[in-house]
């Protein structure tokens, strides 16, 4: 196995998950932004596409099925027909979500919702961003399934811990970004003290199973677990700085207790 060739796709993921972050919409926002539409409501992209369309949708977890398979591939060296299998596995990943997609659309066909019942359209598009938040080619997919039958038990431990080190560089980098948030809105940095609070977060675990839309609040989520680094927290951060980090930690307590690992 080539580590370079790992590497490179590993990186290309964490540019393309990263990307995903930044451009997609937050639930809340999906709302501002079909609210001032008189017109009727596409639901599902309001609430589980975050205002993106189906199109889009589908072309993303394309490109993401194609930087998963290129990474199996090449942590297992895997043949032309191996690696084929793993693509069609992920197409049909794709094609059952889209089909559960297709009979929510349905059902709100039926029910014939206006573009004020919101709390109605949402009790049945919510287990389509359900879906969406754990990821479709989790567990239960045909993928897993593939890659169970493709590689060695040897290949499928290094598999996992390169999707480990992925994990982990992506919470990074958004934990990055969610401090870079907090210093603009209540609370700057020096650089030293910057620094100081990132190496204190990353060592703030968060578990595997952190779904998506948690994953983009992994800064704050390791600002509220970071209480028993208080103690070293307080050597390099002023009282007033510290008040602020005990407002966060009050906003993201009722997360923590859903991501404890």
């Amino acid at each position: 196995m080539k580590y370079g060739s790992v590497r490179s796709a590993t990186n290309l993921a964490l540019l393309v998950l990263i990307g995903w972050f930044l451009t997609s919409w937050r639930h809340a926002d999906a709302q501002v932004f079909f609210a001032g539409q008189a017109a009727e409501r596409d639901f599902i992209a309001m609430f589980a596409f975050n205002g993106r369309s189906e199109t889009d949708v589908k072309n993303q977890m394309r490109m993401l099925s194609g930087i998963q398979v290129d990474l199996v591939a090449k942590i297992g060296e895997l043949d032309e027909q191996q690696t084929d299998k793993l693509q069609a596995a992920t197409e049909s990943d794709i094609r059952r979500f889209f089909r559960e997609v297709d009979q929510v659309r349905h059902q709100l066909d039926e029910m014939k919702l206006g573009p004020n019942d919101i709390n109605e359209a949402w009790q049945v598009v919510s287990p389509i961003q359900v879906r969406m938040n754990a990821g479709i080619f989790g567990e239960q997919s045909l993928f897993q399934r593939v890659i169970k039958s493709v590689l060695t038990p040897d290949q499928q431990t290094a598999y996992q811990d390169e999707l480990v080190r992925q994990r982990v560089r992506r919470w990074n980098i958004i934990t990055r970004m969610n401090i870079a948030e907090i210093e603009r809105n209540s609370m700057p940095l020096t650089s030293s003290q910057r620094d100081q609070l990132l190496a204190v977060l990353e060592k703030v675990e968060l578990p595997a199973t952190l779904n998506k839309q948690m994953d983009g609040y992994a800064g704050y989520i390791r600002l509220t677990g970071s209480a028993k680094h208080d103690q070293q927290l307080k050597k390099f951060l002023t009282p007033a700085q510290m008040k602020v980090i005990d407002q966060y930690r009050l906003r993201y307590e009722g997360w923590l207790g859903q991501v404890v690992p």
